[in-house]
């Protein structure tokens, strides 16, 4: 095995020998969740970057606002997430976007996504290709790519891409607003899939693919078409799989109140994103995901604050699961 910049033998290989900070970029929506408790920035992107900057990683913000007061709003609150917002757009034609939040009694959530917003709204531009071939790992996701615009932009974004890059994909698969051309074009793209446990069977029909008996069967499935490295499949409280082409395993979720699931799979998909960049093997991939996943959803917001006594709690459980995994 690879030798990870911790010195431990770790299973994948070290996108930066001797790193612990990378340039990761996030690409899409960025809106205000309007729930019961008022309003709270978010969208996935959003919520992705606020938790890879705390892991220590150089965060690259790619969205658009509104010319309004909830733009000017915005900037001030990924400023104070500490998420760079230099690259935001500022759409001519649109507003910035909202959704409004609903929460059942399990602190699931749903959401009324207004349409055509600013993320509706992305331009490639030099900037952004600038940046764009320097990023060690971008995420992105099928929703903001809803709006034909924003979807040649994206899919230009992955195009610039370096060899080295991990692409990360995100599968939000909210009513009438994906597309199998989206998804196959995506997938062709991607090097790390997030999809939850109900979206998985969706996306397999609307690739027309034969449903399998199994999760690991479907894993299976898009492992043969597609040029993917790892697939994680969330469980909500019951954890997550996660597989690569030669292994997988299977976590089972983290015993935490939930206050509400908001952001909860973009703090999983941005813990394991950071820790696959350092080589981390699929059993800390899976624990970091889960630790930092099921820390916001007890939470309320998806970006809610994190003291330094509760980061080191996290990352000090992630720590036992390297020492554990390393020995193996």
């Amino acid at each position: 095995m690879t030798k990870g910049s911790t010195g431990y033998g770790w299973q994948f290989a070290n996108r930066k020998p001797g790193a612990s900070c990378f340039r990761i970029g996030a690409v899409g929506e960025l809106l205000w969740d309007v729930l019961p408790q008022g309003k709270q920035l978010g969208g996935a992107p959003v919520n992705f970057a606020c938790t890879t900057a705390r892991l220590g990683n150089e965060v690259q913000l790619f969205s658009s606002i509104g010319n309004d007061p909830l733009g000017i709003e915005a900037r001030h609150e990924l400023k104070r997430a500490g998420i760079p917002e230099d690259k935001l757009q500022v759409s001519g034609r649109y507003p910035t976007g909202t959704a409004e939040v609903q929460l059942n009694t399990n602190g699931d959530a749903s959401f009324n996504l207004r349409a055509p917003v600013a993320w509706d709204d992305l331009l490639w531009t030099d900037e952004w290709m600038s940046v764009v071939a320097s990023l060690d790992a971008i995420y992105f996701g099928s929703l903001c790519q809803r709006d034909e615009r924003s979807s040649r932009t994206i899919q230009r974004m992955l195009s610039h891409t370096s060899a080295d890059c991990v692409r990360v994909f995100d599968v939000n698969l909210r009513p009438s607003f994906y597309s199998s051309s989206v998804l196959r074009s995506s997938l062709n793209r991607t090097t790390l899939l997030k999809v939850n446990e109900d979206e998985l069977p969706i996306m397999m029909q609307l690739l027309n693919f034969p449903l399998r008996n199994s999760v690991e069967g479907n894993i299976a499935a898009l492992f043969d078409l597609f040029p993917l490295e790892l697939i994680a499949v969330t469980f909500g409280s019951s954890g997550s799989l996660i597989a690569s082409r030669e292994k997988s395993h299977r976590h089972g979720g983290i015993s935490v109140t939930v206050v509400d699931t908001v952001g909860a799979g973009d703090a999983f998909i941005a813990a394991l994103t950071s820790y696959y960049l350092r080589g981390a093997p699929i059993e800390v991939l899976n624990e970091a995901g889960n630790v930092w996943g099921s820390w916001v959803a007890s939470q309320a917001g998806a970006m809610p604050t994190c003291s330094a006594d509760t980061f080191e709690h996290l990352t000090c459980r992630i720590a036992e699961s390297i020492e554990l995994h390393s020995s193996m």
